[in-house]
């Protein structure tokens, strides 16, 4: 009943009431019954604070906290202090009155909330402490817009809330940058300083006081003695934190830009078909690449002309993406040990000898050839698609058909080499080819 008697909408004595709140909350959390007895010490505390409760009737307020108007007071500042526990959090605003011969510092409104029953971390309570500030004193500046032009300051004495509001909002988590934005479309990042706790008046709104101490609070009533002083802003309690490990559980995970380059199949037949030299188009492919690591690694980048490793490297990617274009569905045989069709892959291309121990690309032939009952010094094939056969760099490397049961295909084979131009390379994969070709008819004629 007792509690229900006050009427603070301004929050005079929310100090003392805010009390009641946390003792309610309690009350809650044991989840006690309407009809049981509280427990000992909750009873003891609730009959405590109703016999407190008489007291308030000799408080006595002033009504009129503006001693003077805008014509004759010519510096009228709002400032509001935040503060949280583990129990409570809220805030308080007062006027500063500074006129030619004195400064007058009265209380105007308060805010008290209780910490919300899901377990939050202080730092956040301080947050939401100061949020509530924030609102509150716009909510005061309206009220006093049309009597007096108004400056706002706001305090709290958390260095980590007040560095996450100076900070910029994208920086934190969401629950810290939810409130830092709309504290910050409410305030100026700049009207945030720090004080220190024991002359902060809003932290009797987290912990609670009786009615007695409350009458004769004069920091509750008149504000800290800080601002009674000539210099509103104290320059020691300007904080400037550049230390981010006191709040470095809120920073949000760096995020990490991906430069992703798709290549595909129309772009390798662009590229294929321009060029008519290998080395050229491994020039091209290195430039690329090394395009992509510059990208990746601006502090390491790399310039000057081509090198050994980055046209090996361009290579063995080359094959890669070949390979993965046109034996896609073969390369997915093999990675679930599937069988794979030889005749399907050697009746239309052309395979590449890898004579190199650190060539990386996805050997299919070798796999087929695994599969196959082939000759063992035919394994380790690297197969490549028809149109490669015309850069002569690449056919000094490759074997024509030599994955191949079905010999019908090796005089096929031989037949488009003879089609092909003349030039060194080709006499000397004829030559190659020739002696298959002779085998492949006398089996014919057996048969």
């Amino acid at each position: 009943m007792a509690a229900g008697r006050i009427f603070d909408p301004l929050g005079f004595v929310s100090p003392f009431t805010i009390r009641f709140k946390i003792l309610f909350q309690e009350i809650w959390q044991q989840k006690t019954d309407w009809d049981e007895e509280l427990l000992p010490d909750i009873r003891e505390k609730f009959e405590l604070w109703c016999s407190e409760a008489s007291s308030l009737s000799e408080l006595q307020i002033p009504r009129y906290a503006l001693e003077c108007d805008s014509a004759n007071c010519p510096e009228c500042e709002i400032h509001t202090f935040s503060d949280a526990s583990i129990k409570a959090y809220g805030a308080v605003s007062y006027v500063r009155l500074k006129t030619s011969n004195k400064i007058s510092v009265h209380l105007l409104a308060s805010k008290s909330r209780v910490a919300p029953l899901k377990s939050l971390t202080l730092p956040r309570l301080e947050l939401m402490g100061a949020l509530l500030a924030a609102r509150l004193a716009k909510e005061v500046s309206r009220v006093l817009s049309g009597k007096i032009s108004t400056t706002n300051y706001f305090w709290t004495d958390s260095t980590i809330a007040l560095s996450w509001i100076q900070g910029p909002s994208g920086r934190w988590k969401v629950f810290v940058a939810n409130r830092v934005k709309e504290i910050r479309s409410l305030t100026d990042k700049d009207s945030w300083h720090h004080c220190p706790g024991k002359d902060n008046p809003s932290d009797l709104l987290t912990r609670g006081i009786s009615a007695d101490s409350l009458i004769n609070c004069d920091k509750w009533w008149n504000g800290p003695s800080f601002l009674h002083e000539e210099n509103t802003v104290p320059v020691s309690y300007n904080v400037l934190l550049n230390d981010e490990s006191a709040y470095l559980e809120e920073l949000r995970p760096s995020e990490r830009k991906t430069l992703t380059v798709t290549l595909d199949n129309t772009f390798l037949n662009n590229i294929l078909s321009v060029y008519n030299n290998f080395q050229k188009i491994l020039c091209v492919f290195s430039y690329i690449y090394r395009f992509i690591n510059n990208c990746k690694k601006p502090s390491n980048k790399q310039i000057g002309p081509i090198r050994i490793c980055e046209i090996k490297r361009a290579e063995i990617t080359l094959v890669k993406l070949v390979q993965q274009l046109e034996f896609n569905s073969e390369i997915k045989d093999l990675s679930i040990k599937s069988m794979v069709n030889p005749q399907r892959v050697a009746s239309n291309e052309t395979t590449m000898t890898d004579t190199d121990s650190d060539m990386d690309a996805h050997s299919v032939c070798s796999d087929i050839s695994t599969n196959s009952n082939t000759s063992s010094t035919n394994a380790l094939r690297l197969l490549m698609p028809p149109h490669v056969r015309k850069y002569s760099d690449c056919k000094k490397r490759a074997w024509i058909i030599s994955q191949i049961q079905n010999l019908e295909s090796t005089i096929i084979g031989y037949a488009k080499l003879e089609s092909l131009p003349k030039c060194p390379a080709n006499d000397e994969l004829l030559q190659i080819t020739n002696d298959a070709k002779k085998e492949a008819i006398r089996k014919r004629q057996l048969m």
